[in-house]
């Protein structure tokens, strides 16, 4: 991302590349890790501090690259995170799962996100007294 003239641009790409290449083989294991992250201490710890990584490093990435003065990137990531989560769940439980739309409406929410133009906790309020 550092390499190429458009950060964002190459963010988009990257996740795209992720979540069309994921194989439903890693998408399942991935879900057997969650699920075995709700009964073994170990692989709970593991899974928090994977999580508590991946959102550290968009929250970080995702602020650098706000273009609008309302992004909250927090709130943006808290927003992606589930729909991430739920392609890989897709892609597991279902052999022929076509993730471009799901990939395209991410895509959408992050472009939205970044630009300040989503209706997210703690822009409300500054959303309201733009208008005043």
């Amino acid at each position: 991302m550092e390499g190429s003239g458009d950060r964002r641009g190459a963010l988009i790409e990257i996740i795209a590349r992720y979540f069309v290449s994921i194989t439903r083989e890693a998408a399942t294991l991935r879900v057997e890790i969650w699920s075995e992250s709700t009964r073994n201490p170990d692989i709970a710890a593991m899974t928090a501090r994977t999580e508590a990584e991946t959102r550290d490093w968009f929250v970080t990435t995702l602020t650098a690259l706000a273009t609008g003065p309302d992004c909250d990137p927090e709130a943006l990531y808290a927003l992606l995170a589930p729909l991430m989560r739920g392609i890989v769940v897709g892609r597991a439980a279902l052999p022929d799962d076509d993730v471009t739309a799901a990939v395209a409406q991410l895509h959408a929410l992050l472009d939205a996100g970044l630009d300040g133009r989503l209706p997210l906790p703690g822009n409300s309020d500054r959303a309201a007294s733009h208008g005043s």
